[in-house]
């Protein structure tokens, strides 16, 4: 998510660099950006990108590099990027906005670039969001350590979550519409590391269990189709290292720890095959002398399977879509780089449109 970068940004500015078997099953399936798990499939959709610098979203048909249109009416350096079942679009703007200041949420009826509806009410310093099942969504502010939550189609507070929630990064909703808030507040991500992950009922505000074990600045989360939890740690602060940590449905104890070929991982993403996709960007990486990289793991292995490096360069956030196809979004390069499955070589670079692309999602 494009949030996580804007937290790598928060850890510059707050500290100087530091020094630096068997597993889950899988289901295949695609992650959509701002999403837990997958509502439509993206082989034939088309791609929408947002653009945090020009505060546009733009829009691409399957497989071509060439803008098909382009949304600009109530974007506001969007920073998330999301579709519910009914095919409307949900943009998370953050204007200048981090830590504490006002964001909205603008929602698109299907292939409109109409504003439907604009979503204020207890947005600040919006990191994230996420949408169930049942259409409710819910959105992670940073400003004020909570997560607010709107009934389908409404633009009211519905209610606010606070208990446990402390510098929310980024949400995840299950398969049984249990919400999965990560957190890493200012003491977190000034180095001190720690955070959690807490658990809350579908239409409950008290947690419902809390992770804690294994994590260092989670930033990013994902869940399976088995509703297996992959936490990524950023770990930047001395002596500890990047991971991404698994768990079991329901458990708060580690189930399984990837380690090896990380290095300031932010983004998470799942293939058909169930290979697990991690975008890192370590700390050189923000301040661009290094470009970034994506690690890859076959289904429940944590050895490294292999590296994507060519082409990336800042990379936010990442999709894949059901036929493999990895989608990169590099904001220092204003690129999208798209990888054929099982490659590390760039099949097609989008450049048309792009200006700090941040967010990516299929959609019609």
């Amino acid at each position: 998510m494009k949030t996580l970068f804007r937290l790598v940004a928060a850890f510059l500015s707050a500290a100087p660099l530091a020094a630096c078997g068997n597993g889950p099953p899988s289901a295949p399936e695609s992650i959509l950006q701002g999403t837990s798990r997958p509502s439509v499939h993206a082989a034939a959709l088309n791609l929408y990108v947002a653009n945090a610098r020009e505060s546009t979203v733009t829009v691409y048909a399957s497989g071509s590099n060439s803008v098909s249109r382009t949304i600009s009416q109530g974007v506001s350096e969007p920073i998330a990027l999301a579709f519910d079942r009914g095919g409307e679009l949900y943009v998370l703007n953050c204007p200048a906005c981090f830590p504490k200041g006002a964001g909205t949420v603008t929602v698109y009826a299907p292939r409109s670039g109409n504003v439907l509806r604009t979503i204020s009410q207890g947005i600040a310093g919006p990191t994230a969001f996420a949408l169930d099942a049942a259409g409710d969504l819910f959105v992670a502010n940073y400003g004020k350590s909570t997560v607010t939550v709107y009934a389908p189609g409404g633009s009211t507070l519905l209610r606010t979550i606070t208990r446990g929630v402390s510098g929310p990064q980024a949400l995840a909703v299950d398969s049984l519409g249990n919400l999965y808030v990560a957190n890493c507040d200012n003491l977190c991500v000034n180095r001190y590391g720690g955070g959690s992950v807490t658990v809350y009922a579908p239409g409950h505000t008290d947690v419902l269990r809390t992770i804690s074990q294994g994590m260092d600045e989670p930033l990013a989360l994902l869940l399976s189709s088995t509703d297996y939890l992959f936490v990524a740690n950023f770990g930047a602060h001395p002596n500890y290292f990047s991971t991404v940590t698994v768990y079991a449905p329901g458990k708060t104890a580690v189930y399984q720890t990837i380690s090896q070929g990380l290095n300031g991982p932010v983004a998470l993403a799942r293939g058909p095959s169930g290979n697990l996709f991690v975008a890192n960007c370590w700390l050189l990486c923000a301040y661009g002398s290094d470009a970034g990289f994506v690690s890859v793991y076959a289904a429940g292995k944590t050895e490294l399977l292999r590296t994507i490096s060519k082409a990336i360069n800042y990379p936010g956030t990442l999709v894949l879509g059901d036929s493999g196809y990895l989608f990169v979004a590099n904001e220092y390069a204003n690129t999208v780089t798209v990888y054929a499955p099982g490659s590390k070589d760039v099949t097609r670079t989008i450049t048309q449109g792009l200006d700090t692309p941040d967010a990516l999602v299929f959609g019609p």
